[in-house]
């Protein structure tokens, strides 16, 4: 999915962050924030500028939070129309 061009367009249209949760504390505790406690080597969630409000689930991947190919494309488009 991440190699497919509707994905890499969407994508531009946000800004991706990549945590070292297993290398700072400050970020190991944002990664157990969005998986209810548990530490794992990624999340995905989508958020709105402000950095805090959810506006997916959130998940070890983009399927977890949002689900199928087709749902992921469609809510990256909707909040990209918003924001």
């Amino acid at each position: 999915m991440f190699s497919k061009k509707q994905f890499i367009d969407l994508s531009r249209k946000f800004v991706c962050i990549r945590l070292d949760p297993y290398e700072k504390k400050e970020h190991s505790e944002w990664v157990r924030k969005f998986l209810g406690g548990r530490l794992e080597n990624t999340v995905f969630c989508l958020l709105a500028p402000d950095g805090v409000t959810r506006l997916t689930r959130s998940g070890r991947g983009p399927q977890m939070a949002i689900g199928s190919e087709r749902a992921i494309f469609s809510k990256m488009e909707e909040v990209a129309s918003v924001y």
